[in-house]
């Protein structure tokens, strides 16, 4: 703004010399040197009027500097419905077109926040929710040293939090229609593997018809009324049938969670590392087969049909309760309902494991089954292929990508800017050794000049002096 005010005053004071008759070269080169710090800023387009005064255009056609006047870019107040930063032109209404900023620092800081950050605070947030939501549903399969069940590990992210990441951005229904669309978790027990560190829009067609969008693919899913909740990447959609044509919502199920998290456990007695079901040997086994580890799985909720269970090994595997015969790998969970039980060694025909939950006179302090079940996520394939454990990569991926995107980038431009300038120095510019190239013939020329008058003025002295006798 103040460069612009500045050419916007150079303006006036060429104006003002050229009519009075003075060319103000002075003026002109000051001239030229805020409009190139300007365009460093903001992309710019210049034409000349006939009074030699400057307009200069940004955004595409938008009037930065016309004659004397200029008119200021404004910073949004706060971040827009959707998420972005914004710049308006006159005021924060007039919003400009990122992509017709064109180049400059001011297009490089929006891409900054709009786009990067919001990308990696996706993908933090995928992370993060992932944890939380893998942690929480595994910790509540347990019991704790008092031998209750287990209660979130990590704080659940309230209703505020899911009510804010949903955000109307278009409404041309008048009145105003009331939306009621909501997005949380889906309750299904791979849920976590399946997320997209995205932000999703619901663009309404009709009266509760529509289509939902990924945003950072653009693939999208339709539907129509009477559905009410659809869905998608391990997150529920719902209140669908609310809108009516002319609505757009955005929502952000990733953008705060990591800040979000916190510890929900106040004391290490709540630690619910103990597995509710126990697993016995029988005492005629003959095998090697040894427990590895024994806990309830994720996801799944009772009742249990499978607790108590009787696991009789058989020829070609085994079975569990007498039902159908399986194969059997060592290290590889029998998973029943209400039990997930991994044997490592070789059973033999005959071997039989009876899986309980435990009497109330058991002691469970040395039962760690659900420890095991914990500390096994770190090795579940989660985040893009990725195990828990790895989910970091993508995030870094992702800025190291971009870093690497920007840095060839700024390479590429600064070659551009430097041949620019440089073709407006020949064309523009002063070159020393030119300038000195002709000083040199004019003062050749001078001393020329000064021989053939020397040479004159000896031959009118002769003349003069041969016929003045």
């Amino acid at each position: 703004n103040q460069l612009s005010a500045g050419v916007a005053q150079m303006n006036q004071r060429i104006v003002d010399g050229f009519a009075a008759g003075v060319p103000p070269n002075d003026l002109l080169d000051q001239r030229d040197r805020l409009l190139a710090d300007l365009n460093r800023i903001i992309q710019v387009h210049t034409l000349e009027a006939d009074d030699r005064s400057m307009t200069v255009f940004v955004g595409g056609s938008m009037p930065l500097v016309l004659g004397s006047r200029a008119t200021a870019l404004v910073g949004s107040e706060s971040i827009s419905p959707d998420g972005r930063y914004t710049v308006g032109f006159g005021n924060a209404a007039t919003v400009l077109n990122d992509d017709l900023i064109g180049g400059g620092t001011l297009r490089g800081a929006l891409t900054f926040f709009n786009d990067d950050v919001a990308g990696v605070s996706n993908q933090l947030g995928r992370l993060a929710l992932a944890t939380l939501e893998l942690t929480n549903r595994q910790h509540r399969q347990g019991l704790d040293l008092n031998g209750q069940e287990g209660q979130d590990f990590f704080r659940p992210l309230a209703a505020s939090y899911w009510t804010q990441a949903v955000v109307p951005v278009v409404n041309t229904v008048t009145p105003p229609t009331a939306l009621n669309v909501s997005v949380g978790m889906d309750p299904a027990a791979d849920a976590p593997t399946q997320f997209r560190a995205s932000d999703y829009r619901v663009t309404f067609t009709g009266a509760g018809a529509g289509n939902l969008t990924r945003i950072s693919d653009g693939f999208s899913v339709s539907f129509a009324a009477p559905t009410t909740d659809l869905s998608l990447d391990g997150l529920r959609f719902g209140g669908l049938a609310s809108g009516a044509a002319g609505t757009e919502v955005l929502l952000r199920p990733f953008r705060g969670v990591a800040a979000a998290m916190a510890v929900n456990l106040s004391a290490p007695s709540q630690l619910a590392l103990s597995s509710p079901v126990v697993v016995a040997a029988a005492a005629g086994n003959s095998g090697n087969a040894q427990v590895e580890a024994l806990y309830r799985p994720t996801g799944q909720m009772p009742p249990f049909a499978d607790v108590p269970a009787t696991i009789t090994f058989v020829a070609g595997g085994y079975t569990i309760n007498g039902g159908p015969t399986q194969a059997f790998v060592s290290g590889q969970a029998i998973v029943g309902s209400g039990f997930s039980l991994t044997l490592r060694g070789a059973p033999a025909v005959g071997d039989t494991f009876n899986v309980r939950e435990p009497l109330p006179t058991e002691n469970l302090r040395q039962n760690a089954g659900n420890g095991q079940a914990l500390l096994a996520l770190r090795d579940l394939a989660t985040i893009d292929g990725f195990m828990l454990s790895d989910g970091y990569i993508p995030v870094f991926s992702a800025v190291a990508a971009g870093l690497q995107r920007a840095q060839t980038d700024s390479e590429f431009h600064t070659r551009l800017a430097l041949n620019a300038e440089s073709a407006r120095a020949n064309q523009a510019g002063v070159n020393l050794d030119e300038e000195a190239a002709r000083l040199l013939q004019f003062q050749q020329a001078y001393q020329a000049s000064a021989r053939y008058l020397q040479s004159m003025q000896s031959i009118f002295d002769t003349l003069l002096a041969s016929f003045g006798r």
